[in-house]
């Protein structure tokens, strides 16, 4: 008890979120006038729509809309670490973007997106089973027996991966409770 009570009194005080306010109204976006700071890219789009709308209380995203951290979301499941993908290989899901490393893993990720996207839109595992939704250090992961991608936020002095395998049954009961408010509300 006293090792999570000392998780949450660190992750609330060193801990940011990735993105916690609401997404920009239209006419906020009427006004804004930023060029893309994406290159041009052999973009591949599963949505087909270039300005769908993220929504950045389901997906952990950067504020250029990119998951992952840039992350290849097939390289969490074919290799031991996972790799940076490249500007020339994006997916976009849901309005999200995903790099990758080659057109191979970009196509696989294609067949089935659900398969690859992270739990819990992104978002640290161990922080919504808490009531707070952070942004994950994602090079600290964890791929379940069933498949399953989560990815967990790090200190100096404690890891929420660690702490989510202690009792993985309830702190993924309650982080999906928190996630499905914080979608819905934006509030934890």
């Amino acid at each position: 008890m006293v090792k999570y009570l000392s998780l949450v009194a660190v992750l609330l005080i060193t801990i940011t979120a990735c993105n916690s306010q609401k997404t920009q109204t239209d006419s906020d976006k009427v006004n804004e006038s930023t060029p893309s700071e994406t290159p041009p890219t052999e973009l591949n789009s599963l949505d087909q729509t270039q300005n769908t709308e993220v929504d950045t209380l389901k997906y952990c995203v950067s504020s250029n809309h990119i998951g992952l951290g840039e992350y290849d979301p097939v390289s969490y499941f074919n290799n031991d670490a996972p790799v940076k993908g490249i500007s020339k290989f994006i997916s976009t899901y849901e309005g999200v973007e995903y790099f990758f490393k080659n057109e191979v893993n970009r196509d696989e990720f294609e067949k089935n997106p659900s398969k690859y996207l992270p739990q819990f839109g992104g978002w640290c595992s161990m922080t919504l089973a808490m009531g707070r939704a952070t942004t994950p250090v994602y090079t600290n992961f964890l791929v379940d027996s069933a498949g399953r991608l989560f990815l967990f936020e790090r200190t100096l002095s404690l890891d929420g991966k660690e702490l989510w395998k202690e009792n993985p049954i309830v702190n993924e009961e309650r982080a999906l409770q928190n996630y499905n408010r914080y979608v819905e509300s934006g509030e934890l």
